[in-house]
């Protein structure tokens, strides 16, 4: 059986039907960490897209947006694998793993892994037009929640600010 459930523990299968073809492609008892995303015409993650499927609960409401905005599921990392845990057991090792259990098939991918320097890995982000990247030591055990062996490193940083007053220039500018 499919659970989809976010990191604050909302269970999510019902809204993503197009993703229950997961259950068999892995073993009983198996725990994956990856991110439900909506591509845009580009085919790059869009989380305005993604807006449109969430905090749906009709069933004829979930079926008309999963044929309008349907999602991938990008895999990233394999904490249990047939009832074996792997979180002690460091990111290179679960990600060989992740890699040689799945292949990415149809909304189910598993996304290359880039293996470089930060600064390659920005570039390429940049490139492809990505929001950002995780950059994960390899050694480093899976913890949830942030911590410093995994680094969310946005491509553009900004900032949405408000103006709320201006002064004229008094010198004729």
């Amino acid at each position: 059986q499919l659970h989809l459930t976010s990191r604050n523990g909302i269970d999510l299968t019902r809204t993503y039907p197009e993703l229950a073809s997961l259950v068999d492609l892995v073993p009983d008892s198996t725990v994956l960490d990856g991110e439900i995303v909506a591509m845009n015409k580009a085919g790059r993650p869009d989380f305005g897209l993604l807006q449109k499927r969430m905090n749906l609960t009709k069933k004829a409401e979930v079926d008309a947006a999963a044929a309008a905005t349907p999602v991938q599921l990008l895999l990233f990392d394999l904490l249990e694998e047939g009832g074996d845990p792997l979180t002690d057991r460091p990111y290179s090792e679960r990600r060989e793993r992740l890699e040689a259990l799945l292949k990415s098939e149809g909304p189910i991918q598993v996304p290359p892994a880039f293996e470089g320097t930060v600064g390659a890995a920005m570039t390429t982000s940049r490139t492809l037009g990505l929001e950002g990247i995780i950059a994960k030591r390899l050694q480093s055990p899976y913890r949830s929640g942030r911590h410093a062996d995994w680094l969310k490193i946005k491509t553009d940083i900004r900032t949405d600010a408000d103006i709320i007053g201006f002064m004229p220039s008094t010198k004729g500018e």
